[in-house]
This record gives structure tokens, C-alpha cells and sequence, in this order.
């Protein structure tokens, strides 16, 4: 399935462009760069961990299948729902450049939004426990 879009250039100019919101959302440096975090603790946990290795292992096995059987459950009805799917898709795409432009944090990889954060909170003299000096 693919979906385009409409973007107007300064020159009042149309160029059609791909958009899937789902590929935009996740190409957004903030979601990615998250992603990217809890996946290499996940990882990391798993690796250090044998028994919560050994749970996880089975609750993807389980994802997995359930996902198959609903992706081959569902694949007819999504043909038959395309075009209100690509509807939804462009109202979704719209919603999200109006996103973008109110906030512009979505553009910043969680690493610098989360110091920015920090550094602010310790400027206000906040302190993440009264009892401690520092952070």
C-alpha cells in the first residue's frame, strides 16, 4: 500500500512525496533515537539475565504468532478498506505537520531533549532528592 501526499514548495509548486504517517512517526529523531535506548536495554537485560531471557524469548514467540495469524485474518478486509485507510492515512499526515510545528522537540534525539531537561531542572535549583546535595 502506498500513500502520497501533497507539499507545497515556496514557489507555489506541487511535489507529490510517499507518506505513510507510521514511517514518519518513526523516522522522527526523538521516536527513533527512544527506540533505539529501550532496545539496547532490552537487550542488555536479556543478556544478563537468563531467566527474564528465557520469558521474553516466549512472549516473542508469542507475539510473533499472534501477529501472523492476524495479519492473514485481517489482510482481506484491509484490501477491501484501502481507500478509507488512505483517507485516514493523509488526514493522519496533515495532523502530524501540524505536530511537527508545535513541537519542535519531536526533531531532537531523546539524549539531547533529556539533558536539556536536566540541565533547566538544575538551574531552578531543583533536586531530584531533597536529602542529596547534587543530583
Amino acid at each position: 500500500m502506498f500513500f502520497y501526499r501533497s507539499k507545497w514548495l515556496q514557489n507555489s509548486s506541487i511535489v507529490v512525496q510517499p507518506c505513510s504517517v507510521v514511517e514518519r512517526v518513526v523516522s522522527l529523531p526523538l521516536v527513533s533515537s527512544t527506540y533505539g535506548l529501550v532496545s539496547s536495554v532490552y537487550a542488555n537485560t536479556k543478556d544478563n539475565h537468563p531467566y527474564l531471557k528465557t520469558a521474553c524469548e516466549v512472549a516473542e514467540q508469542g507475539v510473533r504468532t499472534i501477529t501472523s495469524v492476524a495479519l492473514n485474518t485481517a489482510s482481506p478486509i484491509l484490501d477491501k478498506l484501502e481507500p478509507q485507510i488512505a483517507i485516514a492515512n493523509d488526514l493522519a499526515c496533515k495532523g502530524l505537520d501540524r505536530i511537527e510545528k508545535t513541537l519542535p522537540i519531536l526533531h531532537h534525539p531523546s539524549e539531547q531533549v533529556c539533558t536539556g531537561r536536566m540541565s533547566r531542572l538544575a538551574n531552578t535549583g531543583f533536586r531530584l532528592c531533597p536529602m542529596l546535595k547534587t543530583w
